[in-house]
């Protein structure tokens, strides 16, 4: 049977086997990260030049023969800012509800036979 300090001393040799195939591992993350930070930094100025070049007279299907891939993010449009209301706007016209439901509202006028317009056909009875 095995000592303590055996199994201890193959389990440091394993360990460190392991360590060893961790090390390239973490160097190559690190790079990559890094490299993914650099290529997100250059996303907005390559849409920027990417719509520059479709208002050239470019068209997206030429650029992509170029190799030129749509941008994953085009600039912001510049301009005005619209604006925004939070409340609703307030009617000019007064409320036309409240005047018909009023006993004071006014009545219409009536039109008598003799303002009727010409060409109309009298019913024979006079209202």
């Amino acid at each position: 049977m095995a000592t303590s300090s055996e199994i201890l001393r193959r389990a440091e040799e394993i360990h460190a086997a392991r360590q060893a195939a961790i090390k390239p591992l973490a160097e190559v993350l690190e790079q990559r990260e890094e490299l993914l930070r650099q290529l997100a930094a250059t996303d907005e100025p390559y849409g920027r030049v990417y719509v520059a070049a479709e208002a050239a007279g470019w068209t997206s299907g030429e650029l992509a023969a170029l190799g030129a891939e749509e941008p994953k993010q085009r600039p912001k449009k510049k301009g005005r800012p619209r604006s925004r209301t939070s409340t609703p706007r307030k009617s000019t016209e007064p409320n036309s509800s409240a005047a018909s439901t009023s006993p004071t509202a006014e009545v219409p006028e009536q039109q008598n036979a003799s303002d009727k317009p010409t060409g109309v056909a009298s019913t024979g009875s006079t209202p």
